[in-house]
């Protein structure tokens, strides 16, 4: 039984490609073994390990694709809308307002009052969709 805890982040996406790795080759070892068994075909072994480079190499890459994907921030729903940069379209206060977040128009709520126009974080989705706004702060651009 392996301790997920012993592991550490690094350790749990390592163990995680390897597994992925080895379950496409061994779909793919099934693939090639049911040719051979059905069509007869005879591989020298030069070809063989030829072949099985690549696979490794495919699978591996494969894998690692799988992993981006598993690591992306979610982008829809409630875990996507948190933290997502908005505009005001009206002014935001505590009686409420409407705020333009991926291309919809949303309403919000604030515990300042937000002049419309200025660029607002989402730090909450309430109930009914309501979105809980607070204003972005100014960002430096010194050098």
């Amino acid at each position: 039984m392996i301790r997920w805890q012993r592991l550490g982040k690094i350790g749990k996406w390592v163990f995680m490609l390897l597994a992925l790795t080895g379950l496409f080759f061994a779909d793919d070892f099934l693939y090639i073994w049911l040719f051979q068994e059905l069509f007869g075909w005879q591989i020298k072994p030069v070809y063989s390990y030829a072949i099985l480079l690549v696979v490794l190499v495919l699978n591996g890459l494969l894998a690692y694709a799988v992993y981006r994907v598993m690591r992306k921030k979610p982008t829809t729903g409630r875990e996507g809308m948190l933290g997502a940069k908005a505009v005001a379209l009206t002014r935001v206060d505590v009686n409420g307002g409407w705020v333009k977040a991926h291309g919809e128009r949303w309403q919000a709520t604030s515990e300042s009052a937000i002049e419309a126009g200025k660029r607002v974080v989402i730090t909450e989705m309430g109930p009914g969709l309501q979105l809980r706004v607070q204003e972005k702060p100014h960002e430096s651009t010194s050098f």
